[in-house]
């Protein structure tokens, strides 16, 4: 299991935005997509991926690992 895939595992679907702050720290950068949805990146090199995706209302709609 690559670091990205430890990291996110706890992180599930649902889940509010302070409740993945709780439990895996601040995100190195957030974008917005638009309509109040948000993604928050926890790259920690260029070559990795580890992103939260939260909807409109702030809630985990996925997430993505390399």
């Amino acid at each position: 299991m690559r670091w990205s895939e430890r990291l996110l595992n706890p992180i599930k679907n649902g889940m509010s935005m302070s409740d993945v702050r709780a439990m895996i720290g601040n995100p190195i950068d957030e974008s917005d997509r638009g309509r109040g949805r948000m993604t928050w990146n926890y790259n920690k090199c260029f070559m990795t991926d580890a992103a939260v995706y939260f909807d409109e209302n702030g809630l985990v709609e996925a997430k993505e690992y390399d």
